[in-house]
C-alpha cells in the first residue's frame, strides 16, 4: 500500500468519527464516498502500472 492510499484511508476513517459530531452529516457523507472513490481509482491504477 502506497503512502498517498494510508493518507486517503486515514482521512476517510476521520470523516467518518467527524460524522457523529457534526450538523451536516450529508457533506461529509459525501466526502467519504469521495475519499473511497480516489481510493480505488488510485489502487486501479496502481494495479494496471505494475503489471
Amino acid at each position: 500500500m502506497s503512502n498517498i492510499e494510508k493518507v486517503l484511508e486515514n482521512e476517510i476513517e476521520q470523516l467518518k468519527k467527524s460524522l457523529y459530531n457534526s450538523n451536516d452529516r450529508l457533506k461529509i457523507h459525501y466526502e467519504i464516498e469521495e475519499k473511497k472513490q480516489e481510493l480505488i481509482t488510485l489502487k486501479s491504477e496502481n494495479n494496471i502500472c505494475c503489471k
